[in-house]
């Protein structure tokens, strides 16, 4: 009698051209996430660390001050974008710091500004009803919708003028295209944090 043999089950392959489309989506929101953090000089910054570098090494690679450095260090590692591990020297009794990127954790630091930003925005769109109305200052200070400007009087909250009426519906459009901007990258940063973290 012939053996029966098992049919082999199909294991289906990842798609490596959505992970590779994530994790470019990812190092783009990363970049912009870094210079609104800390500008061109702070994208430099974390360019220049590579796998882990020392405020010496990042000097000599950015031609930076050291002092400048520094701050904008603190500044990126207050945002979770980078960390450091600390060394003294025990003829000196010198501190080096060496720092390093940390993209996952500052990922997760975009992700929940992302959220907040999402959230303002969707209750601005539900505040501004069906009729897109909104109170701007004639100095530009600020734009309102109805319920806005009717807690402050129809007046600036800045300069106290007089607001004035607007048809709204351009900027609810704006909105509502910022808002779908976000909300994809919330879910694509999202299913790409997910993929990081997942055992091998």
């Amino acid at each position: 009698m012939p053996s029966k043999t098992k049919p082999k089950t199909q294991t289906k392959k990842p798609n490596n051209n959505i992970a590779k489309t994530n994790k470019k989506e990812s190092k783009e929101q990363f970049d912009l996430f870094v210079q609104e953090v800390c500008g061109p000089k702070g994208l430099k910054i974390v360019k220049s660390i590579g796998e882990g570098a020392t405020e010496e090494f990042i000097e000599k690679g950015t031609k930076l001050k050291l002092s400048e450095i520094r701050n904008v260090l603190n500044v990126l590692n207050n945002h979770g974008i980078v960390e450091y591990n600390r060394e003294k020297n025990m003829n000196t009794g010198w501190f080096t710091y060496t720092w390093r990127v940390n993209m996952n954790r500052a990922m997760q630091n975009l992700l929940a500004k992302k959220k907040k930003e999402c959230e303002v925005l969707r209750n601005q769109l539900k505040n501004s009803g069906d009729t897109a109305v909104i109170y701007k200052c004639p100095k530009g200070c600020a734009t309102m919708f109805f319920d806005q400007a009717e807690k402050s009087d129809f007046n600036c909250p800045s300069c106290t003028a007089k607001l004035k009426f607007s048809d709204g519906t351009r900027q609810v459009k704006e909105m509502e295209t910022k808002l779908y901007a976000i909300e994809k990258i919330l879910s694509n940063q999202a299913d790409f944090i997910s993929s990081q973290n997942k055992p091998e």
